[in-house]
């Protein structure tokens, strides 16, 4: 029995091309071959073909137990399943139609890239070889000048050098309609992107604790604050360091634009500590590396607790108190052989049952001692903060 077989002469062909599809009526199951001269299919026999993608003329007549027909692409993409039929046979060929023109694939930097390194060498990738087409190709930078440039081709890949680095601010790269062709010829139309150079490194604005503060938490975390967001460099160094130069240990991670440092165990009192940023141990998403930077800060005193004669306060540990009694009332000394003048936070009074005295006249009574004790510095006697604490019932 004759079959119907259907052959396309190119299966694989680009958009707005074609192809011809011929069926014939030649062959047996068994595959022999009959001559159209015998007469197996009479001329004019009508073969019905459809497409699923693009177009084809139908019906065609055969002559000599064949029918050609020419399957047009269009604008279409993918494969096309062509079909011819005949009578109560129909058989079936596909056809790949892909893209006539070079369909760019990705560019870096990427359209709208910010934080751009100055620096940055441009590649632009395809989806099949390329060569050179006109070479129309301009890069401007931020000011809107074109940058000379030199280009190469390697397979599918353009790639951009440019002699300068580039300013801050935004870039543009354009490649025209034809700039670049794939093996055929075929050209590209007109691509390319716009981009976000960052050639200003990141600087240190804020510090927790700030710097030169006094009095901070021995189990205090560091958190250093920058203008952009940052990233550890291949060499970070980063230190943190006691008053005498010992290094501390500590661990440290970034959140954004804030470094973390975490020191592994707490902080001595009473203490000053210095932490160095050392150049480029971090720098932001162009790569842009850190000037050398630190801050430094003092630790609190560690401090005792007084607790007597209806009052309560904590003192340094470097400090001593002393109690007596004169006259029927009862005097509480603090004394330091410290030199400053500085009264440290850790003297801070809490009056318990207050015995007539109240929180007011007790801070008067300490400032008025307080300002007697600095004239007696002149004379670099021991430093005496007194307080006097009365019978019940009268105020201080």
């Amino acid at each position: 029995m004759v079959g119907l077989y259907v052959t396309a002469n190119n299966t694989s062909i680009r958009n707005n091309s074609s192809s011809t599809i011929t069926v014939n009526l030649l062959h047996d199951s068994n595959g022999t071959i009959y001559d159209p001269a015998d007469g197996c299919v009479p001329d004019g026999t009508p073969v019905i073909f459809t497409s699923s993608l693009g177009s084809i003329s139908s019906p065609v007549s055969t002559i000599n137990g064949s029918a050609s027909s020419t399957f047009n692409s269009g604008n279409a993409l993918g494969i096309a399943m062509v079909s011819a039929t005949l009578d109560n046979q129909t058989m079936t060929t596909p056809l790949t139609i892909y893209n006539s023109h070079p369909s760019l694939v990705s560019i870096d930097p990427a359209n709208n890239s910010a934080s751009v390194p100055d620096n940055k060498v441009i590649k632009v990738t395809f989806n099949e070889s390329i060569k050179d087409g006109s070479m129309w190709i301009d890069l401007y930078d931020s000011t809107g000048k074109i940058i000379s440039i030199t280009t190469s081709i390697d397979g599918n890949v353009l790639t951009i050098n440019h002699f300068k680095v580039f300013a801050n601010g935004k870039c543009k790269l354009s490649l025209h309609t034809g700039s670049i062709t794939d093996l055929n010829g075929d050209y590209i139309p007109l691509c390319g992107s716009i981009f976000t150079v960052d050639s200003i490194p990141p600087k240190l604005i804020t510090s927790t604790p700030g710097n030169n503060y006094v009095n901070v938490p021995v189990t205090q975390v560091i958190k250093l604050g920058f203008t952009e967001p940052i990233k550890f460099s291949k060499n970070s160094w980063i230190e943190l360091k006691n008053s005498a130069g010992t290094a501390v240990p500590f661990t440290s991670t970034i959140t954004g634009s804030t470094l973390i440092i975490t020191p592994k165990s707490p902080l001595a009192h009473g203490t000053g500590y210095n932490v160095i940023l050392h150049s480029n141990c971090v720098t932001d998403m162009a790569n842009n590396g850190l000037v050398l930077c630190s801050t430094k800060f003092k630790t609190i005193v560690a401090t005792k607790t007084y607790s007597g004669y209806g009052l309560s306060f904590n003192y340094p540990t470097t400090w001593d108190v002393d109690t007596s009694h004169q006259d029927g009332a009862a005097y509480i000394s603090v004394c330091s052989d410290s030199m400053t003048s500085d009264l440290p936070p850790q003297v801070q009074f809490t009056i318990l049952p207050n015995y007539g005295m109240s929180d007011n006249s007790l801070l008067i009574r300490w400032n008025m001692i307080f300002n007697f004790q600095l004239m007696l510095k002149r004379f670099r006697v021991k430093k005496v903060l007194s307080m006097v604490i009365l019978p019940l019932k009268m105020s201080i």
